[in-house]
């Protein structure tokens, strides 16, 4: 889906919800979308920019809030919130984040932008070495997490045989309207922990 731009992936995203729900999008008091990288082109409010993208009408706002990986669920959160204290009747809420078109360079990401004071207070790091790190600490095993990964893998085929995510997964289309991705592409059925050990010597040579 690289090719596509993120607003047009939340735009068709936006559009397949009204078309499942039968919503009207003229009733929409809001859409929030939650984004860890509001950067590039997923800069300039991305929420509002996909509901232009999506042709819903002018009227319908939009706006996007930042909580890093937590963004998308607190997105709904608020969402839930607007409703429940009675200010709004239909919100939209969800996530948005295309990281194959994050705009970063080879070193690690600088959470602190800059800031060496918050640097030196907290020293952040990825995802990646706070994985290991934690991996680490606890004594988590090579082999524990490939079995968890295995596991994982098995219980993700079993739930597409039966039909588990159908309803939560729409086609993405290209701008000449043929299918880009209609199904999720990551699962591996049939892995072994064996397949996974396999892969370790790749992702030492990364460093």
């Amino acid at each position: 889906l690289h090719h596509i731009h993120p607003q047009e992936l939340l735009a068709q995203t936006l559009n397949a919800l009204a078309e499942r729900t039968g919503l009207d999008t003229s009733d929409v008091d809001d859409v929030i979308m939650g984004n860890g990288h509001s950067v590039g082109d997923h800069g300039a409010c991305i929420g509002r920019m996909a509901v232009l993208a999506a042709g819903w009408p002018v009227e319908a706002p939009g706006l996007t809030l930042n909580r890093f990986c937590g963004s998308g669920q607190q997105a709904v959160t608020f969402a839930a919130m607007g409703i429940q204290a009675g200010h709004q009747d239909l919100v939209v809420g969800g996530g948005i984040e295309s990281m194959s078109r994050w705009p970063v360079d080879n070193s690690p990401p600088d959470f602190t932008v800059g800031n060496a004071a918050l640097r030196e207070k907290f020293p952040l790091v990825p995802q990646g070495i706070s994985a290991d790190l934690i991996a680490t600490i606890e004594g988590f095993s090579r082999e524990d997490v490939d079995a968890f990964g295995v596991e994982s893998q098995n219980r993700a085929a079993r739930a597409l045989a039966e039909g588990a995510f159908d309803r939560s997964v729409v086609p993405i289309h290209n701008p000449d309207g043929s299918v880009a991705l209609a199904v999720d592409e990551y699962p591996r059925p049939g892995s072994t922990v064996e397949g996974l050990g396999s892969l370790k010597p790749s992702f030492e040579a990364m460093g």
